[in-house]
């Protein structure tokens, strides 16, 4: 399937990079159920990327995106939190009991592919 707005033309397809943009700091999620709801938890943090740079770990619970948050999805996460290279990413994270802010610049899809 191909997001809202991604759809170029028959030829062409879907273009992601409109729909998720085309930055990306390295890390992937997934929806896990537990008794306070639906949580999306870092289940991958790809090495030397700036996720790992910034602090990211793996089992780290995604609050927040760049001030916005209730994604209960990896698909609503990637929709909502879209970012080109070069821009800043702030994500607010549960680690254990505590609350951390991890900042990071994306980088281009292909730079973390290589």
């Amino acid at each position: 399937l191909c997001p809202a707005g991604a759809w170029k033309n028959d030829t062409e397809g879907c273009d992601y990079s409109i729909a998720f943009g085309r930055g990306m700091i390295g890390f992937q999620l997934e929806r896990k159920e537990s008794p306070q709801g639906r949580q999306l938890i870092v289940t991958e943090v790809t090495t030397g990327s700036p996720a790992e740079q910034a602090g990211l770990k793996v089992g780290d619970v995604l609050l927040s995106c760049n001030g916005r948050s209730g994604f209960q999805t990896a698909m609503q996460y990637k929709l909502g939190c879209k970012f080109d290279p070069g821009q800043s990413v702030t994500l607010q994270v549960k680690r254990e009991d505590k609350l951390t802010t991890i900042s990071a610049t994306a980088v281009s899809r292909s730079e973390t592919q290589k």
